[in-house]
């Protein structure tokens, strides 16, 4: 979501595994979803009433992926780091397959 809009997130996680898990981990029933302030109000609401559990972890904001996690990790990793990374995987790939 970062790279897609150009704009870094700060992020506070506060799970009980590991900053790698929390990142990039695709656990089920999990759902990663960017809102206004508003919204997430109105889904706490009524996330609350349904008795379903959610967290909100980090607000997009500065130029690249920043924080803590719970295990004590500090990510500092700017977007275009990212998006190299993201984008030019493929290519450096294929460039050293024989």
């Amino acid at each position: 979501m970062a790279l897609a809009c150009g704009t870094g997130v700060k992020f506070t996680l506060q799970g009980g595994t590991s900053g790698s898990q929390e990142l990039f981990g695709e656990d089920q029933a999990r759902y990663l979803v960017a809102m206004s302030r508003d919204a997430l109000d109105d889904l706490g609401a009524r996330a609350t009433e349904a008795d379903i559990g959610y967290f909100a972890f980090a607000n997009f904001e500065g130029e690249g992926l920043s924080g803590i996690t719970s295990d004590g990790h500090k990510v500092d990793l700017p977007l275009s780091t990212l998006r190299d990374a993201h984008e030019g995987w493929l290519p450096t790939y294929m460039n050293t397959v024989d």
